[in-house]
């Protein structure tokens, strides 16, 4: 059965389907809790273990649960 069929009968029986919107954050909150950066770019370190780099990433995964990858190096 096609979808403009679908829709029609459901129409003729009064039907509404339910939509789910996507959550997406809005600009301002992607932006507040941004660390400041105390590198500047200079990444250049005079020796071992003075600087830090570290990224977290959040995966979405099909059952919903929440899926996280993180990393953390020394710039010598």
């Amino acid at each position: 059965m096609g979808r403009h069929t679908v829709r029609r009968l459901m129409r003729t029986l009064g039907l509404e389907p339910k939509t789910v919107k996507r959550y997406r954050a809005s600009r301002q909150a992607r932006h507040t809790n941004a660390a400041p950066n105390l590198l500047a770019k200079q990444f250049k370190a005079e020796r071992a273990n003075q600087r830090w780099v570290s990224d977290i990433t959040f995966i979405a995964s099909i059952t919903g649960a929440d899926v996280t990858r993180s990393m953390a190096i020394s710039h010598p």
